[in-house]
């Protein structure tokens, strides 16, 4: 790698492929998948690489990171920096490449928060829809770690709370947070640029923004029926999946193994009886059609 950095003709084709073998074998060899290096579900089979790696193979290579911040104060708090990664060959120091990295806290994971109902006997987020069968209501719900109090239909106390989405009050909270975000963003891009190996690794797919991510126009729904299969409420969660369109079920009915949005277990659930009972109703033999076995 030295002579390839201090020659100025260009390298040989032989330098190339040997290049691309010593990532490949350091991959093998000396990073562990999940650490250095992951497949991001939904999104190929290309592995992305993780700052772990960039770190290693900035190592492998000889290549230090220096960075250059630049920082901009946004409207109501929020903030933004856009980083120049630059990486120098230590035994030449010679420029060998670099990366450029933004993130901002006008990204949805960190401008928004979930606002979820709050108990008022005991003010923990642990309240759940009473299932029919036991007078509906609220419960605040004892496995969720809550206080088991009992709230009836309608009861403002409960049913006037925001839910959902809401802006995030504690802003400052993330600027060190995004500052190291968009560091990694730019060393990993200057890593994968230096070393021309966007042919062997994908760039920031662990940072997908809400655009990229195959499910995130799904989130609700998907969160919905997570919660409702976790506390054993299959009403809400089944009402809600059945009333989707067959598209959206289609969609989001993807093995975990093949980055589907729900566990195996999960997936069991949806596939019950007791699933389908608790929407339709424990006499009717109606189904919404999806062939659940060839998950």
């Amino acid at each position: 790698m030295n002579e390839l950095v201090k020659q100025d003709s260009p390298l040989s084709v032989s330098d190339v492929k040997g290049q691309i073998q010593v990532i490949q074998h350091v991959m093998r060899e000396a990073m562990v998948k999940g650490t250095h290096f992951g497949i991001i579900p939904g999104c190929g089979d290309k592995p992305t690489l993780l700052k772990p790696g960039a770190e290693k193979l900035c190592l492998t290579f000889r290549l230090s990171p220096t960075y250059k911040v630049e920082k901009t104060d946004l409207p109501n708090g929020h903030r933004e920096y856009d980083v120049l990664c630059t990486l120098t060959h230590i035994p030449s120091d010679k420029v060998f490449g670099q990366g450029v990295g933004l993130c901002s806290t006008m990204e949805s994971k960190f401008r928004y928060r979930k606002a979820e109902r709050k108990c008022p006997a005991c003010s923990n987020t642990s309240i759940i829809k009473g299932k029919k069968e036991y007078g509906g209501g609220w419960l605040c719900f004892a496995k969720k770690g809550g206080c088991g109090a009992k709230f009836k239909d309608g009861d403002k106390s409960i049913e006037d709370q925001d839910v959902g989405r809401s802006e995030n009050p504690d802003l400052a909270d993330s600027y060190n947070t995004i500052l190291k975000m968009a560091k990694k963003r730019a060393h990993v891009d200057a890593v994968i640029t230096a070393l021309a190996a966007s042919d062997i690794f994908a760039q920031d797919l662990e940072d997908l923004t809400p655009s990229e991510d195959p499910y995130a126009k799904y989130q609700d729904l998907i969160n919905l029926i997570k919660e409702s299969i976790s506390t054993e409420d299959y009403y809400s969660g089944s009402k809600a999946w059945f009333e989707s369109s067959d598209d959206t079920k289609t969609h989001l009915w993807v093995a975990p193994t093949k980055g589907g949005p729900f566990t195996t277990e999960e997936c069991k659930v949806i596939k019950s009886t007791a699933w389908r009972e608790a929407y339709y109703g424990k006499t009717s033999d109606v189904g919404d059609g999806m062939q659940y076995e060839n998950l």
